[in-house]
């Protein structure tokens, strides 16, 4: 689960040792990039999809080597969209 699926929000607090608790490009403008968050899910409403196969489709558009490994139906969902974003 990440960021950009809304699994992380300003309430999240992350165990000791997690990375994520001290990694300044999660940290830094974090109020400002919960408004990418917002809207991503706008856009998985719209496509009918979830915000990681939002995420997913977005980075499958822009670097074509980048493969997912989800089950075939959602596979299809997200080629679908990233080939929406293109």
């Amino acid at each position: 689960m990440g960021f950009l699926t809304g699994a992380i929000d300003e309430n999240t607090h992350f165990a000791q040792g997690d990375i994520r608790a001290i990694e300044s490009r999660l940290l830094q403008k974090f109020t400002n990039n919960l408004a990418l968050v917002d809207l991503v899910k706008k856009w998985a409403v719209e496509k009918k999809a979830t915000p990681g196969q939002v995420s997913l489709a977005w980075l499958m558009a822009r670097k074509p080597w980048i493969v997912q490994s989800q089950a075939q139906h959602k596979c299809r969902i997200c080629w679908k969209i990233s080939v929406q974003i293109m």
